[in-house]
């Protein structure tokens, strides 16, 4: 038997370096293997040796290992394999006798340096779509907050029957998409770092799932540990996430079906693009029983702009994740066409589980008893007069000021005046002149009481993602809509 005469210390050592050695004699049998190509493959001696291999029918008949032996010539190639693995190999023919040649095949996992490579690819990517991003996120919000606003004023002073109403609707649903595909984008930028908070995943996960499916014809089906851990995040960013992946589901299943939504505690993740890590995680799983994304398309559908629906962006699965990227997380995914998909999203547990999660209720009010001042600096006017709109109805004064050292000056005066300002509401960005941070910080130094409310559509550091860090009392991200700039002032007014 030609195993006898190789040197078993030769195949224990390639073992030792996980390296897979099978040699072939000329009419396709399998001569001689070692451990590594056994484990991989499935081979056992009994079964297979000397048997040809055009009938091996083994647990990865996709190896097929006849593709490799071709008219006795070296070559090197890479095959993805059923398990998993992809492996590289090496053959080349070997002169064993005078009458007999052998064909050695050597063959290497490299899957994990495969996953390396693409992840860097796509980080790349994910690099200059945050240069793009943050390079019109400004702008781009801005004149959304203004048109929006605008539309919603005028959705306020029309009769529900009046002939243009219907229309007025179409353009606010259309300027909410917008405000939505706004909201991906700047997941990308600085500006989309997550605010933590301590956040109970299970009520979280089912808001937004349920949310999500009302009006379709898809139900949910959940699943949880009655134990499940605590996390540190973004609810705004994660819920985005589950949102994007919920609404593929839905698209998966147009005839209508279930969802299923499980979340558990895991000590160790073990999937295809992370590779195996040890922590405390939550895993939550959000499974369908749709249409399923074909095998070709499943290392793509993270790319930024890579999409199959006809109205998609292509930045849905990109941001979602990025986002998870950024709360030290991981999300893979499972699909078989016509069986349907597997989101598995891992995030960070606390190292310390926490029982409550403390909440602070903010009240509905819509107009103030007393006259209440604001001060606010920007520099689109169309924002300047959408505020000074909205919070005049509510009963406050407003004083408008496009730039940082009119606003310092103005809001000085007041306090020596006696005539304070409530609350200040300063946008970060202001090109070519001071923006909020430094405004913020010489009004401090006036009035350490100061309330400060802080704006943008995009920024460069991590302002508003600790925006209490910089003296700020509460936050806007452009573009935000006119219930949202009312609930801002009256929690800053409460605190």
């Amino acid at each position: 038997m030609v195993l006898l005469e190789i040197q078993k210390n030769i195949l224990e050592s390639l073992d030792k370096l996980g390296l897979a050695l099978i040699g072939i004699s000329e009419d396709y049998r399998i001569a001689f293997f070692n451990n590594t190509a056994k484990n991989w493959f499935g081979i056992n001696i009994e079964d297979i040796c000397y048997k040809s291999l055009a009938d091996q029918k083994g647990p990865c008949p996709d190896c097929k290992l006849p593709l490799v032996i071709k008219d006795g010539q070296a070559f090197h190639l890479e095959k993805k394999c059923r398990h998993g693995k992809i492996l590289e190999m090496y053959s080349t023919p070997f002169k064993y006798s005078k009458d007999e040649t052998i064909k050695l095949m050597l063959l290497k996992d490299i899957t994990e340096q495969k996953k390396a490579v693409e992840e860097k690819i796509r980080l790349t990517k994910l690099e200059s779509l945050e240069l793009l991003a943050g390079g019109i996120a400004h702008d781009f919000n801005n004149m959304l907050t203004g048109l929006l606003g605008n539309l919603e004023i005028m959705r306020m002073k029309l009769e529900p029957d009046h002939p243009a109403s219907k229309y007025l609707e179409n353009a606010i649903s259309v300027f909410e998409r917008a405000s939505k595909l706004s909201r991906q984008l700047l997941t990308f930028t600085k500006e989309g770092q997550p605010n933590f908070e301590v956040i109970d995943i299970e009520e979280l996960v089912k808001s937004v799932v349920i949310f999500n499916l009302s009006g379709s014809n898809v139900k949910p089906y959940f699943e949880f540990d009655e134990d499940i851990w605590k996390i540190k995040g973004d609810k705004g960013q994660l819920g985005q996430v589950i949102s994007n992946l919920v609404i593929n589901a839905v698209h998966a299943m147009p005839a209508g079906g279930f969802l299923k939504v499980i979340a558990e505690n895991v000590k160790e993740i073990d999937c295809c693009r992370c590779g195996s890590i040890t922590n405390r995680f939550v895993k939550i799983d959000i499974k369908d029983n749709g249409i399923g994304i074909p095998e070709n398309l499943l290392d793509k559908i993270f790319e930024p702009y890579f999409t199959t629906k006809k109205e998609g962006s292509g930045l849905g699965l990109a941001a979602s994740y990025n986002i998870i990227r950024r709360h030290k997380g991981h999300i893979c995914v499972e699909s078989k066409p016509g069986e349907g998909t597997i989101f598995s999203i891992y995030l960070p547990a606390l190292e310390k589980d926490l029982k409550e999660i403390s909440t602070k209720r903010i009240f509905g009010l819509k107009t103030v008893k007393k006259c209440l001042s604001v001060l606010i600096m920007d520099d689109e006017e169309v924002i300047r007069e959408l505020v000074s709109e909205v919070l005049g109805e509510a009963g406050f004064k407003v004083t408008q000021t496009d730039n940082g050292e009119n606003a310092i000056k103005t809001y000085a005066k007041a306090l020596k005046d006696k005539t304070p300002f409530d609350i200040v509401m300063l946008d970060l960005t202001v090109p070519g002149g001071m923006g909020g941070l430094e405004v913020a910080q010489k009004i401090r130094e006036i009035d350490p009481k100061a309330r400060l409310i802080v704006a943008s559509g995009y920024v460069d550091g991590d302002v508003l993602s600790n925006y209490k860090k910089y003296g700020f009392s509460a936050r806007l991200t452009k573009p935000f809509k006119i219930p949202e700039l009312k609930k801002k002032v009256f929690q800053v007014l409460k605190d």
